[in-house]
């Protein structure tokens, strides 16, 4: 069978929608992007392990885990390739988030590595900290403070040294599910982030994103995302960034999904285009 976990996901479609406690959720998707002349298409498959279980009787199930202030730790795989240059691209992930349900204490902490090899040429990997603790301020809404720590090391050729880049992240979010009448209801997720470049004290860039998915059932949900990327070094352009995207869950244990963004660079007529489909599954 080519395609197990799609077949799997869209047999349990058919299964009637009922309320349900889940402990595991699976996400397949695929990614493309589209910077310049490059574009990459990678695979990512992602596992999450929900202690305690989630309810999803209370709200939007695509909200489930955010009401009912789940705990969980994942793991993250993705492989694919670019075009020009043939490179392989992968990438791994860990994390965990714990959240007292009765203080509303949060606090969650991940690891993120990509790896792009040029057939042995050169190569380049991203590595990533992120560490995110706050509070739940009302029932349905939580203000959090973000710090993130990157790392870019960049190799021409096998004989070449390193270039190493390092930088800090700083930011605040928050984010809240607002009920309407009926099963209607509003998320919005605001976030600042600052980065400094440690090895460049002039250079630093500054990202405002608004969020806001609209559920006009408890199944299927559209959205919006408005941005602006403010760069101080003077060779780069500001950027506005906006995106589209929207869900739809079969039953309670599976869903589809699908995201467009653009990053667009005005003065210099570049974009950063992404687009990711993939399917859910809970269980």
């Amino acid at each position: 069978m080519k395609y197990p976990l799609a077949t799997a996901l869209l047999a349990l479609s058919s299964a009637p929608l009922m309320a349900d406690v889940y402990n595991v959720e699976i996400d397949g998707s695929y990614n493309e992007a589209e910077i310049g002349k490059i574009e990459s298409d990678v695979f990512v498959l992602k596992g999450s392990y929900f202690f305690g279980g989630v309810d999803d009787s209370k709200g939007p199930l695509a909200e489930a885990a955010f009401i009912d202030r789940a705990s969980n730790v994942s793991l993250t795989y993705g492989n694919g390739d670019t075009d020009p240059g043939d490179a392989g691209v992968e990438e791994f992930g860990v994390g965990g988030r714990y959240v007292n349900k009765e203080s509303g204490f949060i606090f969650s902490a991940d690891y993120d590595l990509q790896q792009v090899d040029f057939k042995g040429s050169s190569k380049a990997e991203l590595e990533t900290f992120r560490f995110e603790a706050g509070l739940y301020v009302v029932e349905q809404g939580a203000l959090t403070a973000l710090f993130n720590t990157r790392r870019t090391d960049a190799e021409e050729s096998s004989n070449s040294p390193s270039n190493v880049e390092k930088a800090k992240q700083y930011g605040v979010r928050y984010a809240q599910l607002i009920d309407f009448e009926g099963e209607r209801s509003l998320k919005v997720d605001a976030s600042y982030v600052y980065t400094d470049f440690k090895e460049d004290d002039d250079d630093s860039v500054s990202n405002l994103d608004i969020k806001a998915d609209y559920y006009f059932t408890r199944q299927l949900s559209a959205g919006i995302n408005l941005g602006y990327v403010f760069v101080s070094d003077s060779d780069t352009d500001d950027a506005p960034r906006y995106g589209i995207n929207g869900k739809y869950f079969f039953n309670n244990q599976v869903s589809a999904y699908a995201s467009l963004e653009r990053v667009d660079f005005d003065e210099s007529d570049e974009t950063i285009d992404t687009m990711s489909i993939g399917l859910q599954g809970r269980f």
